[in-house]
Parts: structure tokens; sequence; C-alpha cells
């Protein structure tokens, strides 16, 4: 009976990471964002839970990369971040100040509606100019909080380190 129920939860995580949208990719393609020098930026009013998930993400992305990536808050003086980063994660929340900047930037695409009115959901997409000093980006949008988390925590287990 035991092991039925470790299989049976086997079987459901296997079944739900197979429906989780691809994010990264170990093969070069054309329009993707080069993330493993990628500085991550957030907004400066990042909840405490999504600034503990972003310390996380740069932890593990040093434990791949040996490389730990800059972080900056975004409105701030700092917005350039590292100088040596030639693309950027952004983290955001929808209904933010930072997500309805991206919104009027173009680098939410259509994903800018698909968050609407969902619990515990995240989008991304790959944009160009969203904020000064960013050229590219992957864009990371949760619908709330944990989705925002779930986001981050994805890209995590995706580039090989375990959440």
């Amino acid at each position: 009976m035991r092991i039925a129920s470790l299989l049976l939860i086997f079987f459901l995580q296997t079944c739900t990471a197979l429906l989780e949208e691809a994010i990264v990719s170990f093969n070069y393609s054309s329009g993707a964002v080069p993330i493993y020098d990628a500085k991550i930026v957030h907004a400066l009013d990042t909840a405490v839970g999504i600034t503990i998930a972003i310390n996380n993400l740069a932890s593990d992305w040093e434990a791949i990369t040996g490389r730990r990536p800059g972080t900056s808050a975004y409105p701030s003086n700092n917005t350039q971040g590292d100088s040596n980063a030639t693309s950027a994660i952004i983290i955001a929340t929808y209904g933010s100040r930072l997500a309805s900047e991206l919104i009027e930037n173009g680098c939410l695409g259509q994903n800018s509606t698909i968050l609407e009115g969902k619990r515990e959901a995240f989008t991304t997409f790959i944009g160009e100019e969203c904020l000064p000093g960013i050229s590219r980006a992957l864009v990371i949008t949760g619908s709330d909080m944990r989705g925002t988390i779930f986001g981050i925590y994805t890209l995590a287990e995706q580039a090989g380190q375990s959440p």
C-alpha cells in the first residue's frame, strides 16, 4: 500500500512537470536570451517572499555557472547593474508598478492579459528594450506573489538546480 502511494505521488509529480512551459534550453536558439550571465532585476517594493526566491535563484545560478549574478531593484540609480551582463532576468508581479511599465513598453506581449484574474500562475516572455539599460530580457511575471515565486523556482529547476 505504501509503495503504491509513493508511485502515485511520483506519477503525479512527473505529470505536473510535463505540463510546465520549457524556459531553459542548453542548445543555441535564435532569438533566445543568454541567461548564464544575466543580471536579475526586480521591483524596488518586491515582497519578502519573492526577495527570498530571488536570492535563492542567485545562489542557484552561482552553483550552476560559478558566478553569482548581480541583482538590482527597479527603479533605482543602479538599473545598469552588472556592467558585464549582456542580458537580464526581469521578475515582476502582475498589477505592480514594474509590471505596468513592462506592459507599456511592450515587454509582456500577448501575455499581458493572460494573468488577469488568475491565482498562482506565471508566464514568461522574451522582451527587448524593456527597461533603460537592458537590451534583451527574460521576463517572468506572476499573477500574484506565489505565481511569481513559482516562476522563479521553475527557472532554477529547469536550469538543473533543485529548488
